[in-house]
């Protein structure tokens, strides 16, 4: 197929995206109408400001652990630290009685210097010798991704202190609904269904090395009865296991990717992606970075392609709602599968990380100034980079907040792309056009929504030597005010009185 001709685009015809306000959560919300606090924030650090709402994530524990409590079953509850390496939210897990997923030894460190012990943790990703030496040593639970894994833990347990049995997960890689016909992607992680049984046979021949728990998996999916299958393969899995082996499950983890709500209205949602599905149909600009239309093509047949992968990033409703339709559901089995867990004595595991961090952080960027490029857009270019919010690993797509240092009620409204401070063409904040009721100026602050979770913190860095950004808590005063501290400070002699 030829590559479809670029529309022009005048300085009088540009086409822009419609608005995508985000949800925010009531404390954030009020925080942010209150400018001279929000510049009191960013003066704490000349590079960016990540503001953070322990008692937010707080609010996100309780609403999870009173989901789970209406069903028969037993959950356990691990919260994923990978989304954001503070110890102060590491520790809210803590104090509010979670267990803990973490990713690496390092992780692992912190975890057990915050109070977990090895029986709370539980040891993901792929592993090295000093990870899953530390894991051993501390009995961790640990989900074993490969048969190289379980011989690696065989070696090192002759040479552990602490001679206990290691408890193990297998992670499987290609679980599929029986009721639907589909290919499993390819996944890094896990092992598939065909070399169960080399795994489950190693284990059960050293027996005074592993004692087996159960299986693990993660698929991060909008579709409730896709989910559902998932568990329901898994559940099978066990059972035959138990049948075969005479060797019972007890936890069945099914990973994370619960979702929050990021959308404040979801008409703007629907808008905005039929305003994309008609750009890229007929040709027009989308008012999308260099008109990529995150992904969306024609397809040969002149269909738009990519276009549910785009409407799944945007929700507004909790993952309560998502997790209740696939454990209601009684399509695969005649049985609710919350039933079919509790019937079995299975321990549910959840890995929640964004869930629990939803809407429990911002980051706050300065603005160096405006300009209009060559193809008629604006920009708007801000002491932050592509780093310091993670655009590369999940691209924020609500609108940023501008916070200008003198408002002007009668300036003409204002739209642009935000782009960063490095030195190259991959600096742009969103693909997303904005929408500002004045031209932002410099020294103006813009706010990048929700970042708490993967956005602040998963790949900080310090590209041309600008500094990465810094952690401020926030917390909610008796006045109705708001106090902010610093994070170390925080986690040292203020959260215990919180």
């Amino acid at each position: 197929m030829s590559a479809q001709p670029q529309p022009i685009k005048t300085c009088d015809t540009a086409r822009r995206t419609p608005g995508v306000e985000p949800f925010l959560h009531p404390d954030v919300s009020r925080a942010l109408q209150n400018a001279d606090f929000i510049y009191q924030l960013k003066a704490q650090h000349h590079g960016p400001i990540h503001a953070i709402f322990p008692h937010i994530m707080r609010e996100n524990i309780r609403r999870m652990q009173d989901f789970f409590a209406q069903y028969a079953f037993e959950t356990k509850i691990h919260y994923t630290c990978k989304p954001n390496k503070s110890k102060v939210f590491i520790r809210e897990a803590f104090q509010n009685g979670l267990n803990i997923d973490v990713s690496s030894a390092e992780e692992l460190t912190t975890a057990l210097s915050v109070g977990f012990h090895g029986r709370d943790i539980g040891c993901t990703n792929l592993k090295n010798g000093h990870y899953l030496r530390l894991a051993l040593e501390h009995g961790c639970l640990i989900s074993v991704d490969n048969f190289s894994e379980l011989q690696s833990i065989a070696a090192l347990h002759g040479t552990m202190r602490y001679k206990q049995k290691t408890r193990v997960l297998i992670r499987l890689s290609d679980l599929k609904p029986k009721d639907r016909q589909m290919v499993p992607k390819i996944s890094k992680f896990g092992t598939s269904e065909a070399d169960l049984p080399v795994l489950i046979d190693y284990i059960l021949a050293h027996p005074d090395v592993f004692d087996f728990q159960g299986l693990h998996f993660h698929h991060d999916n909008p579709l409730a009865d896709l989910h559902a299958g998932y568990i329901d393969h898994a559940l099978t899995l066990m059972e035959n296991i138990d049948a075969k082996y005479r060797s019972p499950s007890r936890l069945l983890n099914i990973g994370g990717g619960m979702r929050v709500p990021n959308v404040a209205d979801p008409k703007e949602w629907s808008a905005f992606i039929e305003h994309m599905l008609q750009g890229v149909s007929d040709n027009l600009d989308t008012g999308t970075w260099n008109n990529k239309a995150y992904g969306m093509k024609l397809s040969d047949k002149g269909k738009v392609e990519g276009r549910h992968q785009l409407e799944a990033r945007g929700k507004a409703q909790y993952y309560t709602f998502f997790l209740a339709e696939v454990l209601n559901n009684n399509r695969l089995r005649g049985h609710p599968l919350h039933r079919i867990i509790s019937d079995n004595l299975l321990t549910l595991v959840v890995e929640p990380g964004a869930s629990l961090l939803g809407h429990a952080g911002f980051t706050i960027l300065r603005v160096n100034g405006t300009k209009r490029l060559a193809n008629c857009d604006n920009a708007v270019f801000v002491d932050g980079n592509i780093y310091n919010i993670s655009n590369q690993f999940m691209e924020p797509l609500t609108d940023f907040i501008h916070v200008p240092h003198t408002p002007k009620p009668n300036a003409a409204p204002y739209d642009a792309y935000i782009i960063d401070n490095l030195c190259n063409e991959r600096g742009v904040m969103s693909a997303k056009c904005m929408y500002f009721a004045q031209q932002p100026e410099e020294g103006d602050l813009m706010i990048v929504p929700n970042t708490a979770a993967y956005l602040s913190d998963f790949e900080d860095a310090s590209p041309h030597m600008h500094p990465q950004g810094k952690k401020i808590v926030v917390a909610p005063t008796e006045n109705g005010g708001f106090s902010f501290y610093d994070e170390t400070y925080y986690g040292q002699f203020v959260q215990s009185l919180a």
